[in-house]
């Protein structure tokens, strides 16, 4: 008898935390579209991990919400110009009680800048005399090259949301909540590092980066996402 309530009891229990498992697919603004998986124990917290893809249009929005924090007006300028994409990681920890769900999550992110060329970073800076030079000693091929601008960033990130079941397997997921700046690290790749003033730019725009995230990178976040039982 003992063992027929004790294999009862581990069954219940075993269904009750696969049923709480999900894969979530869900559109984040102004972030990601995001691929997570969501492990529940005792049905009412757990871990959560997930990989989100930044490219349109949340490039865009990314940056009109740095924009309005108050980010350098030629950063602004100079990310506008270059085609941008990234990835996300999120990793956080769910609590949940009758569908509401209350998530800290911390969030890395990588993020390419591309096809903005350095002449075009040099006028950014007001540096025509030294587009000038570096064309008098025939470097116009490379002041045309692609350059290459990377951010890394660190985030802190909350949100409030609720699912909503549509059947036994599927639902939706609805959350809104911020993401708040943590730190960052960028990079920038030209193919004129070598010259002392190409590489003193470089160095000032990294610190331009870098401080455009410190003042900019804080987000309000909606969420709209799909989930299925697993």
């Amino acid at each position: 008898m003992k063992k027929w309530i004790f294999l009862f009891l581990l069954s219940a229990v075993t269904k009750g935390i696969v049923a709480q498992d999900r894969l979530v697919f869900s559109f984040e603004y102004p972030l990601q579209y995001e691929l997570s998986y969501h492990h529940v124990f005792e049905e009412i917290q757990g871990p959560s991990i997930g990989l989100g893809l930044l490219t349109a249009p949340f490039d865009e929005w990314i940056i009109d919400d740095l924009e309005q924090n108050g980010t350098d007006e030629e950063i602004i300028r100079l990310l506008r110009e270059s085609t941008r994409r990234g990835i996300i990681l999120n990793l956080g920890y769910r609590l949940e009680h009758e569908g509401f769900f209350l998530e800290p999550r911390y969030q890395w992110a990588h993020i390419n800048a591309e096809n903005s060329t350095l002449n075009v970073v040099l006028e950014f800076y007001e540096l025509e005399d030294l587009i000038e030079v570096l064309e008098l000693l025939g470097f116009q091929s490379l002041l045309e090259s692609p350059v290459t601008m990377r951010s890394q960033l660190h985030q802190f990130a909350l949100r409030l949301g609720y699912n909503w079941d549509i059947n036994e397997k599927w639902g939706l997921q609805f959350s809104a909540g911020g993401s708040i700046y943590l730190n960052s690290k960028a990079s920038f790749d030209s193919r004129l590092s070598r010259i002392d003033e190409v590489r003193e730019l470089e160095e000032q725009l990294v610190r331009d980066l870098n401080n455009a995230y410190k003042t900019g990178a804080y987000f309000y976040t909606l969420s709209l996402g799909i989930y299925r039982r697993l």
